[in-house]
């Protein structure tokens, strides 16, 4: 059923409709606990997964077979992505970090200070820098912490020094304002100028590092066809949100709807095409329903249809305008231009 109307959509002709009239209708049984795995993984994974492949032909079979195979693929996917996940996302927070640092490190008021000391928090003193939202307002600190403000065109920087528990609540109280700490590497050289290239070097080692495990990741979502998956994934997705009342039953389904074709051997061709064992036939239009409208232009018209959507399609005993608009469109057009330019040359 999946592979049918995958097939009959693609062709773009017709409109599908669900039907109430059969007295056993269309379940996608079991496929609750199945897409809420998967939406569990996209959550997990959603800035490595691929564009989902909804062209490709669908997979013959149940429905719930189909989905746990898909699952299955994504579960093998996750087995080999996992740990360079993991790797990916802390670089991505190492690498943010220290492109904060060297900001800093840019900022008049960091030119004095001894990196090599910095980076080195005891069990009663803590050195902490923060990175704030540009023009934060910050409350007075404790006496008992040292404090240094700076700030360049997108953030504000505090260097915090103090008691690690005074340190800890000051973490706290400047989450509120969308503050930050900004971690210090412990083994920096101890000149700012030194430093900033320290960091500057790291931060293209880890950079080139990160592009080489995305690379990795990207690799295996390919070997797994994991957008191909992911399609198949959102088609029962789609089918289960719209079409629960479709009529069938384990062997036959029943599809209804309207098409622009004037008989029905293209939508048997699609059908075909996707190895479909289906037939599609053109009966005429029930006398009770009211088919829907389609508007049938040449291509030098098509353009112009859009002003007779503005007040909605032109319904069955009404015209379509878009031929005459062809000509009136651009005279409109040239008339208002044309007072546009008398205007100008009067106020001048």
């Amino acid at each position: 059923l999946t592979s049918a109307l995958a097939a009959l959509a693609d062709t773009g002709k017709v409109e599908l409709e669900a039907r109430s009239e059969t007295h056993q209708h269309f379940k996608l049984e079991g496929l609750q606990d199945g897409l809420q795995e998967w939406n569990q993984l996209a959550r997990r994974y959603h800035r490595f997964l691929p564009e989902p492949d909804l062209k490709s032909h669908p997979t013959h079979g149940q429905p719930r077979q189909n989905l746990l195979q898909a699952l299955d693929t994504l579960y093998r996917w996750q087995d080999d992505i996992s740990e360079r996940v993991a790797q990916e996302e802390r670089l991505s927070v190492e690498i943010a970090d220290l492109s904060l640092l060297r900001e800093f490190l840019e900022q008049d008021g960091a030119r004095d200070l001894d990196y090599a000391l910095l980076g080195r928090c005891g069990d009663s003193i803590c050195v902490r820098l923060f990175v704030l939202p540009i023009d934060s307002h910050v409350a007075e600190l404790p006496a008992s912490v040292i404090s240094q403000h700076s700030r360049n065109a997108s953030h504000d920087f505090l260097l915090a020094l103090g008691p690690a528990e005074e340190i800890k609540t000051l973490t706290a109280d400047l989450s509120g304002i969308k503050g930050r700490p900004v971690a210090i590497p412990p083994d920096l050289p101890r000149q700012v100028d030194v430093c900033h290239e320290e960091v500057s070097t790291r931060i293209e080692q880890k950079s080139a590092t990160l592009d080489d495990i995305r690379q990795q990741i990207t690799a295996f979502t390919e070997q797994h066809e994991v957008s191909r998956a992911v399609g198949q994934i959102l088609r029962l997705e789609w089918m289960m949100t719209h079409i629960d009342s479709l009529p069938a039953s384990e062997n036959f389904a029943w599809v209804t709807g309207w098409t622009s074709e004037a008989d029905a051997m293209p939508l048997n061709e699609a059908l075909k095409a996707a190895d479909v064992d289906g037939l599609a036939h053109c009966p005429p239009a029930p006398i009770e329903l009211k088919p829907p409208v389609l508007m049938q232009n040449p291509g030098w018209a098509q353009p112009f249809e859009i002003f007779a959507r503005m007040l909605g399609t032109p319904s069955h005993d009404e015209a379509d305008p878009s031929r005459l608009l062809v000509v009136i469109a651009p005279l409109l057009f040239g008339y208002m231009f044309g007072d546009l330019g008398q205007g100008l040359v009067l106020a001048a």
